[in-house]
């Protein structure tokens, strides 16, 4: 294509943005005189929510921020919305002089034309026309404030980095990309940065840019025709570019190059899957610091830098595991989070890896010879379901249950689980405390939901009173020893610990001597279920590495901040907590009389309710079935109260589905 002279060039920018669009070329001509470019790095907060205003107006002449509100109660900084190329922030401030409303940071290291509040308001002035749309932005912008809502923090920009074995970094990045394009139904595309011929090009047939800074560094990629050329659309829903330069032009890549066409392309698509190269070069490394997210495939030679990171975003690690830290790029500044993929055959165990995803051989060689995905040629086996996971985990989008405790009334569980199965909705991780971790224990432990509910059908009151084996003569520390329950999950788990369950499970007890929460991820799973169902005064705590252990009630009784400590952002919450009058109704419809045993059970009840009360807005979706006549410690009702489980989520089956489809 020709390149347009470069004043020509940023007049047709200017023209593209509505604020400037009806203006004559002199004006556009002196506007690029007053204008001061600007050049940040990717993560640099440009404005600042509560600070005092530069006075300036900002126009994104390349790359993309979020614009970030502080919550008033917990002061976490949530996305409200991005902004891309050719949108202007700053308005409001250099109109009102008002505090600066919301932070601005950058997505992409980005280019900025500012313009002083004494230009603007000269050429406001002499083009009074520039009013009438500057009127038109701050009232879709006031709109939108008066209905705030925030956006979920997702990985867009994603790289597949190492792999000593070619065929299996292709198989990664291609059957990702069809992955999250079927997953979202969202436009995605592959950006191919192999440097030689290999088989991304032959499974995918698209002929790659051998010099894209001649279009890059000339900053005709402002313009909607710059790059499209080179963007070619497979069969599988997803589109793809490459770039092959020379090794002496990656050598010295333009630092400018992979920002700008990162920035560009996610215009275009919600998704980017970048695909290097086993070895790093500068132009790959500058590529991936400008991503959310590096899978680094096994082999390959890339700096440690980019080494695996350990535990969730933020919250309880185990101990002696440092905090998760995000790859050093090439200037030194934070880059991308860094997780480990671990490429299994049949039978493999994955190690220390982040995810692991299964690779038998006969389905790598089908994929090589036929290019499809193997969403579609197996559909539903190992491979496809391990990808659909790999997908949730790539964009931020893994979904955990909270399961929270309510002894009897915890088998309303079930009764939940039985609708998200039904719905198809994956779960990859569940959180439970009390009678939620044990029904969550079983789950994980990869037993039905018939068998399940067959166990509740054979629990019957002589079962039940077996339990009651008092502590007896002097019970000092609980009315129960809870020998028996034990015996019970014992018999249901054995020797089954946390790294054998099929999904992983994480079981909260409380600390009585320090009131802290305990988040159980390791050892015997019927031991962390013990201590997470000791009730305080009835049954006799559980001692655990040096602490005693009691229900996992207490410090949380449904424990979706757990999950959200271990980094699953899309979180279904299960309380089975009554109101106080709905269980007094109870207790004297069925006679029950105010032994040690209720008043206990009581005050923990009322106690849990107020705390489930003090923390609405635990989960993006919020089921709590209403139980009508049933007690704490009726145990053989498992059938009923599956029913009532089971019809609270059918009430909230819209915001399920929904759950799943938001980006």
């Amino acid at each position: 294509m020709s390149i347009p002279p470069q004043t020509d060039l940023n007049r047709a920018v200017l023209r593209q943005i509505n604020l400037f669009k009806d203006l004559p070329n002199r004006a556009l001509d002196r506007l690029l005189g007053s204008f001061n470019l600007l050049r940040y790095p990717k993560g640099f907060k440009v404005l600042r929510q509560h600070s005092r205003s530069n006075n300036a107006l900002y126009l994104i002449r390349s790359g993309s921020v979020r614009v970030l509100v502080a919550d008033a109660r917990s002061g976490q900084e949530r996305i409200v919305c991005f902004l891309a190329r050719g949108d202007v922030f700053g308005e409001m401030e250099i109109l009102t002089g008002e505090l600066i409303a919301a932070t601005v940071e950058t997505v992409f290291d980005s280019e900025f034309w500012v313009l002083s509040q004494e230009d603007f308001n000269s050429i406001l002035f002499d083009y009074p026309q520039m009013a009438v749309r500057l009127a038109t932005m701050l009232s879709k912008r006031l709109h939108e404030s008066n209905q705030l809502r925030f956006l979920r923090p997702t990985h867009h920009v994603l790289a597949v980095a190492g792999a000593e074995s070619a065929d299996q970094a292709a198989f990664i990045s291609v059957n990702l990309a069809a992955t999250l394009a079927a997953d979202t139904a969202r436009p995605v595309a592959i950006l191919d940065l192999s440097p030689a011929a290999g088989p991304m090009e032959r499974l995918l047939g698209h002929r790659a840019l051998e010099d894209p800074g001649k279009i890059l560094s000339s900053g005709s990629y402002l313009l909607p025709e710059g790059i499209d050329q080179a963007l070619v659309r497979t069969p599988h829903g997803f589109s793809v570019i490459g770039l092959k330069p020379g090794p002496e032009e990656r050598q010295r890549a333009n630092d400018s190059l992979m920002p700008r066409l990162l920035s560009y392309l996610r215009e275009l698509f919600a998704y980017i899957v970048v695909h290097a190269a086993s070895t790093p070069d500068p132009m790959a490394l500058r590529a991936l610091g400008q991503c959310d997210l590096v899978m680094r495939l096994p082999g390959g030679s890339w700096p440690e830098s980019y080494g695996r990171t350990s535990g969730g975003p933020s919250g309880e690690r185990p101990p002696g595991t440092p905090p998760p830290v995000r790859a050093a790029v090439p200037d030194g500044r934070a880059g991308p989070q860094v997780i480990d993929l671990a490429l299994t055959s049949e039978g493999e165990e994955s190690g220390a890896a982040d995810v692991a995803v299964p690779i038998r051989p006969w389905v790598l060689e089908a994929f090589l010879s036929s290019g499809t995905p193997v969403g579609a040629s197996h559909p539903g086996e190992e491979e496809d379901r391990g990808l659909q996971k790999l997908s949730r985990h790539a964009r931020n989008a893994r979904i955990g249950v909270a399961l929270g405790s309510g002894t009897a009334l915890g088998w309303c569980h079930v009764g939940v689980l039985k609708v998200l199965e039904r719905e198809r909705i994956p779960i990859d991780m569940i959180a439970g405390s009390s009678m939620g971790a044990c029904i969550g224990g079983l789950r994980a432990m990869g037993m039905s939901l018939d068998d399940i509910c067959e166990l509740a059908r054979a629990v019957d009151q002589e079962a039940i009173r077996k339990w009651f084996d008092y502590n007896l003569p002097f019970p000092r520390d609980g009315l129960l020893k809870g020998d028996q329950m034990e015996a019970f999950l014992f018999n249901l788990f054995a020797q089954t610990e946390f790294s054998d369950l099929t999904i992983p499970l994480r079981v909260v007890a409380t600390d009585v001597v320090t009131g802290q929460r305990v988040v159980l991820r390791e050892g015997l799973i019927y031991k962390a279920l013990r201590a997470s169902s000791a009730i305080p005064g009835i049954f006799r705590m559980a001692e655990l590495d040096g602490r005693h252990l009691a229900d996992g009630g207490i410090s949380e009784s449904v424990p979706a901040q757990t999950l959200r400590d271990e980094g699953i952002q899309r979180i279904v919450a299960v309380s089975t907590t009554q109101p106080p009058e709905e269980t007094a109704k109870t207790l004297a419809r069925t006679g029950g009389q105010l032994n040690i045993f209720e008043i206990l059970m009581r005050a923990t009840e009322i106690l849990l309710y107020k705390r489930s009360k003090a923390h609405d807005a635990r989960g993006d979706v919020n089921i709590n079935p209403l139980i009508h006549g049933i007690r704490w410690n009726e145990l053989w009702r498992g059938p009923e109260l599956i029913d009532c489980g089971q019809e609270a989520a059918e009430a909230s089956v819209g915001e399920l589905r929904k759950l799943m489809s938001e980006d």
